[in-house]
């Protein structure tokens, strides 16, 4: 495996949680604007980071329940045909198998 790639999901999963920073700071800024204490501007941070972070958790589970809906129901017809083709070149080994076993006992 080459680590020096980094894979598209690990680009997204950076850009989540910058964004989810850069929300959260903005959240700490203006609570700090309105006169808040610099703890409870921390606890808001944290609190507005944390929902970021469901929100992103809830976006994606829902989006791949989608997924898998639409390729359950829009999809079965490929999936049927690919497990036909892998069944028929199975079959296809097996017999290329004992075809070369059946060669070799009678050989011998």
């Amino acid at each position: 495996m080459d680590f020096r790639k980094f894979d598209s999901y690990v680009i997204l999963l950076a850009i989540v949680v910058v964004a989810g920073l850069l929300v959260s700071m903005v959240a700490r800024f203006v609570i700090l604007a309105k006169g808040a204490d610099t703890g409870t501007a921390n606890l808001v941070f944290l609190i507005v980071l944390g929902i970021c972070a469901i929100f992103y958790l809830t976006i994606i589970a829902a989006s791949s329940s989608v997924a898998d809906f639409i390729i359950r129901v829009f999809t079965p017809h490929m999936a049927r045909k690919k497990r036909r083709e892998a069944e028929a070149e199975l079959t296809q080994i097996e017999t290329t198998m004992r075809n070369k076993l059946m060669e070799m006992s009678r050989t011998k």
